[in-house]
């Protein structure tokens, strides 16, 4: 507002109806352009010194990035060395970890007027310029009517963003550095990529810091979990400088199945993981039946105190049927379990606290017998 008042003097005192404008109130206003192009038109209108709706499109134009879609090692190397440019302190060094998870879109082709490309298809047909197309051959690709190439649509886009720790002030900590549409949990290279170019992006020189990447996190799809298995060995054999893991979230739908799916019999030492013993207790169906096998609510809930207690007065009342060791084992998995998640989850988790529930829960997890490999 001062800024504002400042532009309003000077256009009194000087008459003139383009006073320089300050950052903060540019700053101001392309914020509410990002919300409401309208709104942003009609503030500026109605305050002094706002800068004209064509001059808000040239610097809009201006600052436009080349497309996200475009991701390949060198695209996503040299976006992360910007990111790691904007965010490096004299004297202090930079690392950061990569975040990869897919996310729904809507299945359909559509025109980008602004990259001039159609997009919608799933990865290689995510991106096919329009520059020297006719409109003819353009509505034959979206319609797929005699169209000079079959596209498959994605519905879902894979995206990878960077975290860094220790940002400077009034920086974000994270960085959106790549995306590729796919079908639905599609078998790709792209996360092999996506580590490639932060293995790029480490080997910029800075004057002052030293830039590591630390560890880089998928869902817990089969393919992706090879590959935090491989990356994890390699670090243990001393070969690479980075971690992989899986999100914890992921790892609990997983587990679940193994454990109470009833695909396989899954038992610690010389006892059975006994998932009987739920229905007994009377521990409601749609926590061991699941219906929402995407509900993170759901896993939450069957891994806590309230199913822990059911199940001890299950026992103490006699309603519960079975040997105790085997109870005793159902009850140790949901604990790590509930660990598992905790050490991820809890919002006041000291770091080390964190590190240490992961590794316990990861030792107890890949000590059980009858789970799948990927699982582990």
């Amino acid at each position: 507002m001062l800024a504002y008042a400042k532009s309003m003097v000077h256009e009194l005192i000087t008459g003139k109806k383009n006073p320089c404008i300050e950052p903060k109130v540019m700053n101001f206003i392309c914020y509410i352009d990002t919300i409401s192009p309208k709104a942003a038109e009609i503030v500026s209108a109605n305050l002094p010194g706002g800068p004209s709706k064509r001059w808000m499109q040239k610097l809009n134009k201006r600052e436009r990035m080349g497309c996200l879609l475009e991701s390949s090692v060198t695209d996503m190397s040299n976006l992360m060395k910007e990111g790691i440019k904007k965010r490096s302190i004299s004297g202090c060094d930079v690392s950061f970890s990569l975040s990869i998870d897919a996310t729904k879109v809507p299945s359909e082709l559509e025109v980008s007027t602004s990259y001039a490309a159609i997009m919608g298809g799933a990865h290689p047909h995510h991106y096919i310029s329009t520059r020297d197309m006719t409109s003819i051959e353009i509505d034959s690709i979206l319609k797929q009517q005699n169209a000079p190439i079959s596209i498959k649509l994605a519905d879902e886009i894979k995206v990878v963003i960077m975290s860094f720790q220790n940002c400077p002030p009034g920086v974000s900590p994270l960085e959106i550095v790549g995306a590729r549409p796919q079908t639905s949990n599609e078998t790709s290279s792209f996360t092999e990529d996506a580590v490639a170019a932060a293995i790029v992006a480490t080997l910029l020189k800075t004057p002052s810091s030293n830039i590591f990447f630390t560890n880089y996190a998928v869902d817990g799809v089969a393919a992706e979990s090879h590959d935090v298995m491989r990356s994890i060995c390699r670090f243990l054999d001393g070969k690479s400088k980075y971690l992989a893991s899986v999100d914890n979230k992921h790892n609990a739908k997983s587990d679940r199945y193994q454990l109470i799916g009833g695909s396989c019999v899954a038992f610690i030492g010389e006892h059975i993981i006994d998932c009987d013993l739920l229905q007994q207790a009377g521990v409601t169906k749609d926590l061991w039946r699941v219906r929402d096998y995407a509900s993170d609510k759901l896993t939450a809930t069957l891994f806590s105190y309230k199913t822990l207690k059911n199940l001890a007065i299950g026992i103490k009342d006699e309603k519960c049927v079975g040997l105790i060791g085997d109870a005793c084992a159902l009850a140790a998995s949901f604990c790590m379990m509930a660990l598992h998640l905790h050490s991820v989850n809890g919002t006041l988790v000291p770091a080390k606290h964190r590190a240490l529930y992961l590794f316990t829960s990861m030792i107890f997890f890949t000590s059980t017998s009858g789970v799948s490999m990927t699982s582990k």
